[in-house]
């Protein structure tokens, strides 16, 4: 399902769901330029991965994984934005 929740007549935000109703991916614009730059990613409804493009240029620049849809597990930037992560940071995950 696709939506233009700012009545622009772009699309600003996306939503698929699996067989079972849950939350699969999501996608969202931002800054309202026409171009989505926020995903989401889920599992079993729990969300596991975001996505950012944070220069607006159509490439992802930031991943960050998350435990359980709460708490960062590992985050990946791209600071020269080349499309290889520069900084990547890891931290423990509650047992």
């Amino acid at each position: 399902m696709k939506f233009d929740r700012s009545g622009d007549g772009k699309i600003d935000y996306a939503v698929l769901f699996d067989a079972q109703g849950e939350k699969k991916e999501e996608a969202l614009d931002f800054n309202h330029d026409g171009m989505l730059d926020d995903f989401l990613y889920y599992s079993r409804g729990v969300l596991v991965r975001e996505e950012i493009d944070s220069n607006y240029d159509g490439k992802i620049d930031l991943w960050v994984y998350l435990h359980r849809g709460v708490y960062i597990e590992r985050y990946e930037q791209d600071t020269n934005f080349d499309g290889k992560p520069d900084i990547v940071r890891v931290y423990g995950t509650e047992k």
